[in-house]
């Protein structure tokens, strides 16, 4: 059975501090990746290190950029095993979003109205845990509580299906 990974993380950015004072939680950050090294990791996050925006699907490497800058950060790591025909269906919905991926747009509408408690789904818009909640959703493996437009980082931790495998500061993540 293929295994696909959950990472959340905190990297202390300005938005990711925001986060974290408005919610009270530990996590602010998840991102879906596909091998366990963590050379294919996907999210909805800023595409320059630098800029809050412009933000959107992104290819997301743990070892630069805004991850660099945490690697003293919490962090943890899930592994999830999925048939091979979830795993079929959660590439093929990846796939189609990354030919397309100049056309996703990062959510803060939706960030606002998560916060609200008030699930907002808007086409091809999309924050980090919305858009993780939808892949493992629409891979027909998962079945959250609560819709994914209303899914925090932190409410991966609670998920049964998910296999704790690292729990420590960033760095260590890859190790």
């Amino acid at each position: 059975m293929p295994t696909i990974y959950i990472l959340l993380t905190n990297t202390r950015t300005a938005f990711s501090r925001l986060i974290g004072w408005s919610t009270g939680e530990t996590y602010t950050h998840v991102a879906i990746a596909l091998d366990r090294e963590l050379r294919k990791v996907y999210s909805f996050a800023r595409r320059n290190p630098r800029f809050l925006l412009p933000a959107g699907l992104v290819r997301e490497d743990v070892r630069a950029g805004v991850y660099a800058r945490a690697m003293d950060r919490p962090s943890r790591l899930y592994a999830l095993e999925i048939s091979d025909a979830a795993y079929r269906r959660l590439m093929d919905r990846l796939v189609s979003m990354l030919v397309e991926r100049r056309n996703y747009r990062y959510s803060v509408l939706g960030v606002l109205a998560c916060f609200f408690g008030i699930p907002l789904r808007r086409r091809k818009k999309f924050f980090c845990s919305q858009f993780v909640g939808e892949m493992l959703e629409s891979s027909g493996q998962t079945n959250f509580v609560k819709p994914p437009a209303l899914l925090h980082p932190n409410d991966f931790c609670a998920f049964e299906d998910l296999r704790l495998i690292y729990s420590g500061k960033l760095a260590g993540v890859t190790a």
